[in-house]
């Protein structure tokens, strides 16, 4: 909590070193050069003093691989089928490792270690 009383919000950053793989052609947002971006600047802010962002909790994703039951959580059947269809299996590991950090995250939130 704040001198005000108001409890300062604590922010996550789930990262894994598989979102630095290229997955898609060229054309696709999601580039590792844009993981890499986000990160540099990340640690550009921590190193700063004082530290702007220094409330951020960095998680790595589960010890384990999300599961087809999880993925089915947040897709829908036919959106993973069109990402197979398009981008072939090798898309499945950047897949389970995207809803590993994200269930990391939720996780992290539900646990009080972030918000």
């Amino acid at each position: 909590m704040g001198a005000t009383g108001q409890r300062h919000a604590l922010t996550a950053w789930v990262t894994d070193a598989r979102f630095n793989l290229p997955a898609f052609d060229a054309r696709h947002p999601e580039q590792p050069q844009r993981v890499q971006a986000i990160q540099a600047a990340l640690e550009r802010e921590l190193a700063r003093e004082p530290a702007p962002v220094s409330q951020l909790l960095r998680l790595a994703p589960l010890g384990r691989a999300a599961t087809d039951e999880a993925i089915a959580r947040v897709h829908t059947p036919a959106h993973v089928e069109g990402i197979r269809k398009r981008y072939g299996n090798d898309i499945n590991h950047l897949a389970r490792a995207a809803v590993a950090s994200a269930l990391a995250a939720v996780e992290a939130v539900h646990a009080r270690r972030a918000v």
